[in-house]
């Protein structure tokens, strides 16, 4: 032999080094399908890969926006439906009281304005991850201030009346003014532009309904009205409680055409973003296999050349295990 024992030594651990490396690599490139070593696949090239990737990125961001976007509509759409149901219950009570009915039946429907009031005032502080949804462009924080808070001060702005027909028009007034009441206590969100979410290139979603909403006002304000019926609102003859409820009733079953066309205009966004959300999940689709056309390991390939380097590695132990039994005792044998 033309190098001595400890060179063999060393020879014989570099390429057993060098099989188990060839072994862990083609293990890697059969698991995972794609080639370990790209650069050297693609021979150096690898500007065509990039730009597949920044492809894959872009529409890979599109998508999660539009999924995200719809997740925040179909919650939208949800909000809208609890505030659909709380109008239902609260006209369905109310329309049955008439000027005769009786005082605990009155103060019945004034609770059921109050406590749709709050529920319909929570519903639309509704938010998605951390953002308000009925605020506008001010996600940071709620649409509207708290129920209890907003009832007090419209007790105050209905103090002095003395019919019902002044309590409706200072309710109308308190929830009208623009420099006043709703628009300054009750209302928190932004009064600018809409909330604006980008889903494509150069194609953006403005949502434009917020909690301070004509159609929405329009069922705060009829629920308000029959709170004011009750222990809140002026002291008033059973007859003129009736009145206020019956009127609040009579609203709050004009509003719902206005609600179902707030739910319709949510709606046609929700099949905008989800047109666009499909398109950006089939381009990704097709980016992906580009890239995997690009970077795949041919699996047949690929496993007769593990079977070479698995068969080399044995051989190896062989022969070395044989190595090691030389000597000039076994020789003289």
């Amino acid at each position: 032999m033309s190098i001595g024992d400890l060179s063999s030594h060393f020879v014989a651990r570099r390429q057993n080094f060098m099989l188990k490396s060839r072994l862990a690599t083609l293990s890697q490139e059969l698991s995972t399908g794609q080639v370990a070593d790209i650069a050297k696949h693609l021979g150096g090239d690898g500007s065509r890969l990039a730009a597949i990737d920044r492809g894959l990125s872009v529409a890979e961001g599109f998508e999660r926006s539009a999924s995200e976007t719809a997740d925040m509509l179909a919650l939208m759409q949800i909000t809208l439906g609890r505030v659909e149901d709380r109008r239902q219950s609260m006209s369905n009570t109310m329309l049955h009281i008439t000027p005769t009915s009786p005082a605990d039946l009155v103060d019945a429907a004034a609770q059921s304005g109050r406590e749709g009031f709050a529920d319909v005032a929570h519903a639309l502080n509704a938010r998605f991850a951390s953002r308000g949804l009925f605020a506008g462009a001010a996600t940071d924080g709620a649409a509207l201030a708290d129920p209890e808070e907003m009832l007090a001060d419209l007790s105050v702005a209905v103090a002095g009346a003395t019919d019902a027909a002044s309590v409706e028009a200072a309710v109308d007034a308190w929830f009208n003014s623009p420099a006043g009441g709703f628009a300054t206590l009750g209302y928190l969100g932004s009064t600018g532009p809409n909330m604006v979410r980008r889903i494509d290139q150069g194609q953006d979603v403005s949502i434009d309904v917020r909690a301070d909403s004509s159609e929405l006002v329009e069922i705060l304000k009829a629920s308000a009205l029959a709170a004011m019926a009750g222990p809140d609102g002026p002291v008033l003859p059973n007859e003129e409680r009736a009145a206020l409820v019956r009127s609040a009733g009579d609203a709050l079953l004009g509003a719902g055409h206005g609600l179902v066309a707030v739910q319709a205009r949510i709606g046609s966004e929700e099949a905008l973003v989800e047109e666009i959300r499909a398109g950006h999940s089939a381009q990704r689709t097709a980016w992906e296999m580009a890239r995997q056309g690009m970077v795949a390991a041919d699996p047949y390939e690929t496993a007769t050349a593990l079977q070479e380097v698995e068969l080399q590695l044995e051989t190896h132990y062989t022969l070395t295990a044989r190595l090691s039994r030389l000597s000039l005792t076994e020789y003289l044998r």
